[in-house]
């Protein structure tokens, strides 16, 4: 068995390791036997029994032993099989097949070198069901749950290892199972009903099966959340992802917390969704959880968290493109190491190596007269700078107001008056998610860890994001099409507003009088002079002249290949775009 031993330690003294190659090592089962192309519903499971990994194939079922680097993939049985998941007790394997409408589940007395079709006939109702999902009783190994989708789709339930089933629901989810820790409960979730059953996203039941309860509106716009992960000693804490974000449970799934999380850097990168698929509490320390997803079909995406799920560390993208797609069918854990199965290998990621790769150690910078954000869990240093807090809004403008002592936990304005760096390694941020100053339909939001927005143009609500920042962490794109996006660096602000309650006409989906660059002047009023402090555009020009990014006449830096038409700043001269 490999070390079990996980420590952060370890994972700082890694970081040059993983900067130098790829953090993904195949382990050598090829892509010939992961994938059925065009196959959506083809997800192949793995499975670790003590040294030994066992993975479903396009082939059958395969083992390789994890203990020894020199061993190979092995065929175990179901040759020539495309197999989906499997359930084991003793010498007897249900097998679960990929077959459109045919017998897709097989029973094994003898480890899979021979078997039959044991499908029931409640399951071939039509040539088109397909087989999902399987699930196996946390304590009972006569009791299985299989899901199928399409036409016959539903849940199914076994107490007798195959023999006989009992429909449970008529629901296609794309993800089920027993709660490990009270196996009464019953969750499916990411899919919808078939002709019978209304279309839902969520569903849980906490009887064993008998009733459900939709759970869907309890996620942002009905998302469509995937593989539940449960905390290893609380029974109440669940962890799932989606395409945008976390989502976390402390009650046993009757209410959630969401975390708007897409795991992206850059606008261009956003318009790719990620899916989240996989969650994992560590096994030797659930303060560690790991998300595993991929990012447009292309690469693979990991991220992971060290409070338990509050926050989570900068992503990890893994651009290997052996396949066409690069969807993630499993994660499963060994040792120190978490083993990735998507459709072009089974990969071995280091624990350790991840969170180095991903920790959030990068310093955050401030130059000299530069207006910037900041929020700090401790009193920041006042002689760094001015400091302006969000003061209110009137007619037109958001005024921040100079403080001389600057509080913790609270974000400003900075024009510092010299360059500087923190360092968020140096900072105790386990549990901080960031702060919030609201004032006359404006919030000023505080972020301890840096974030993508949620493309955000007032589509009825009123509200749009303002970027403040000029700093290379921090940007925002413009699109006619999908609105503002923006991206916001650690320790960082951001602006929300809300434009029915400012009285501010919205210029993205209402037709107001302002043009899509125009935005709410941003007023600092210094607390000795009571002089407003707008920042003259000559001045602007000549911060921006070495600079080859775009600005916009507020100063504000602006991507995308296709700008609004408006008056922009590009290598310090004045640029029109008509």
């Amino acid at each position: 068995m490999k070390p079990q031993r996980l420590t952060i330690l370890l994972a700082s003294l890694l970081v040059s390791l993983v900067t130098c190659g790829q953090l993904f090592r195949p382990l050598g089962l090829g892509e010939e036997k992961c994938n059925i192309y065009g196959e959506s519903f083809f997800r192949p499971q793995l499975h670790v029994e003590g040294d030994i990994l066992y993975a479903c194939t396009n082939r059958g079922l395969y083992s390789k032993d994890l203990s020894r680097d020199d061993s190979a993939w092995q065929l175990v049985g179901f040759e020539g099989v495309p197999l989906q998941d499997y359930a084991r007790k003793g010498d007897d394997i249900l097998a679960m097949s990929f077959k459109y409408g045919e017998g897709f589940l097989l029973l094994s007395h003898d480890g899979g070198q021979t078997y039959k079709d044991c499908t029931p006939d409640n399951m071939r109702r039509n040539q088109f069901t397909v087989p999902l999902n399987l699930d196996r009783h946390p304590s009972d190994p006569n009791t299985l749950l299989i899901s199928t989708a399409l036409l016959g789709s539903g849940i199914f339930r076994t107490v007798d290892f195959g023999r006989t089933w009992d429909k449970l629901t008529s629901y296609t989810p794309n993800y089920m199972g027993f709660h490990p820790l009270d196996p009464e409960i019953i969750y499916e979730c990411g899919g919808g009903g078939d002709y019978t059953d209304e279309e839902t996203d969520f569903r849980i039941s906490y009887d064993g099966g008998l009733t459900w309860e939709d759970k869907s509106s309890c996620f942002p716009n009905y998302s469509s959340v995937f593989h539940m992960a449960f905390h290893p000693t609380n029974p109440n804490r669940w962890i799932a992802g989606d395409y945008w974000g976390v989502h976390i449970t402390d009650d046993n799934g009757h209410t959630w917390n969401t975390q708007h999380f897409s795991g992206n850097y850059t606008p261009e990168d956003y318009e790719s969704l990620i899916e989240w698929r996989y969650a994992s509490f560590d096994n030797e320390n659930p303060d560690i959880v790991y998300m595993a997803g991929g990012h447009h079909n292309e690469y693979m995406k990991l991220i992971c968290s060290t409070d338990g799920g509050k926050t989570w560390n900068r992503p990890y993208l893994e651009p290997i493109k052996a396949s066409p797609t690069e969807s993630v069918f499993d994660m499963k854990q060994y040792g120190d190491m978490l083993l990735i199965y998507s459709q072009s290998d089974v990969y071995e990621v280091s624990k350790a190596e991840l969170i180095a790769a991903t920790s959030p150690t990068e310093p955050v910078t401030f130059f000299k007269d530069q207006m910037a954000t900041i929020v700090l869990p401790t009193e920041p240093d006042a002689s760094k700078g001015k400091y302006y807090r969000l003061a209110g809004c009137k007619e037109g403008e958001i005024v921040f107001e100079q403080e001389l002592q600057p509080r913790a936990h609270v974000p400003y304005i900075i024009v510092p008056h010299e360059d500087f760096s923190i360092d968020p390694a140096e900072l105790e941020l386990a549990g901080l998610t960031g702060d919030t100053v609201s004032v006359e339909g404006v919030r000023f939001i505080g972020t301890y860890v840096s974030e993508v927005l949620p493309s955000l143009g007032g589509d009825g609500g009123g509200f749009y994001y303002d970027i403040i920042d000029q700093t290379p962490d921090c940007s925002l794109s413009l699109s006619g099409e999908t609105g503002m996006q923006a991206v916001v660096g650690a320790l960082r602000a951001y602006l929300l507003v809300d434009w029915k309650t400012t009285g501010w006409n919205d210029p993205y989906t209402q037709g107001g009088t302002k043009d899509p660059w125009q935005k709410m002047e941003i007023v600092l009023k210094d607390e000795r002079t009571g002089m407003d402090s707008h920042n003259d555009i000559k001045n602007e020009e000549l911060r921006i002249k070495n600079d080859r990014g775009i600005y916009d006449l507020h100063g504000r830096r602006v991507s995308g290949s296709k700008l609004p038409r408006g008056i922009y700043i590009k290598d310090g001269r004045k640029k029109r775009v008509r």
